[in-house]
C-alpha cells in the first residue's frame, strides 16, 4: 500500500484549478522510480517542486542516488513538522494516491483516476465530508499523466525545512538492503546536512 503525508492547513476555499503560481512553489513532493520525470539530476530521493526541479537533493538528506546503477532510495513520505490541525470545515486534509488508486465514485479521485490522471496529482477533504476534491493537477507541477506518467508519491504542501525534514523510505531502497532490512518501518529527521537520524522507529519515538 502506498504510503502519503497528510497535510492540513488553514486556507480559503479555492478552486483547484486556480491555484497560483506562488502557490505551487510553497509545495514539495517526491516521485515513484516508474516516473519519466526522473532524469538529468532528479531522481526518487530528491524533494521536488513545481517543473519539476530538485527542491532538496536526496543526498543532503542522506539518502543513495545513484539511480543509474540502481543504488538509489525512494522516498516516499514527507513532512517539515509543521503541520496544523484546526475544527473542520477549516481544516483540509491534503493527499496523493498511486497508480492503481480507483477512487469512490462521485469523488476527485474516481474521476481522474477514470482518465488514468489521478497519481500525480494532489487531491483534499475536508474531514468528515466523505469526500475529496482536486487542488492541483499534475500539469501544473510539470508532471506526465496516465498510468505510465508520474507517480507523486510524497507530500508537503505549505512548508519549510524549520530546521528538520522528516521523511520515510520504501521497503525497497538501497539502504534498506533493497528489502532485506527494517528502516522502513521507521521516520526519519535530517537537516539537510548529508546524515539523518531515526525520529521514530516502529512507532517508538525516539527524543
Amino acid at each position: 500500500m502506498k504510503k502519503f503525508t497528510l497535510s492540513a492547513v488553514i486556507l480559503a476555499l479555492v478552486s483547484p484549478l486556480s491555484v497560483q503560481a506562488t502557490s505551487l512553489d510553497t509545495v514539495k513532493f517526491s516521485i515513484d522510480p516508474a516516473s519519466p520525470a526522473n532524469k538529468g539530476s532528479i531522481t526518487p530521493d530528491d524533494v521536488l517542486k513545481a517543473g519539476p526541479v530538485v527542491y532538496t537533493p536526496g543526498s543532503s538528506l542522506g539518502l543513495k542516488d545513484n539511480f543509474a546503477s540502481g543504488e538509489y532510495d525512494n522516498l516516499d513520505a514527507l513532512s517539515y513538522g509543521q503541520d496544523g490541525f484546526g475544527s473542520p470545515p477549516e481544516t483540509k486534509l491534503y493527499f496523493s494516491v498511486d497508480r492503481v488508486a480507483v477512487g469512490r465514485q462521485g469523488t476527485a479521485v474516481y474521476e481522474q483516476a477514470q482518465q488514468q490522471e489521478a497519481a500525480g496529482d494532489v487531491f483534499f477533504t475536508i474531514p468528515g465530508s466523505g469526500t475529496n476534491s482536486l487542488y492541483i493537477d499534475e500539469e501544473q507541477l510539470g508532471l506526465t499523466a496516465g498510468f505510465f506518467g508520474d507517480d507523486l508519491d510524497a507530500l508537503d504542501v505549505n512548508d519549510s525545512p524549520a530546521p528538520f525534514t522528516y521523511f520515510s523510505i520504501d521497503r525497497f531502497s538501497a539502504s534498506n538492503g533493497f528489502g532485506s532490512g527494517d528502516l522502513a518501518n521507521d521516520i526519519f529527521k535530517s537537516l539537510g546536512n548529508g546524515s539523518y537520524s531515526i525520529y521514530a522507529s516502529g512507532g517508538r519515538v525516539i527524543w
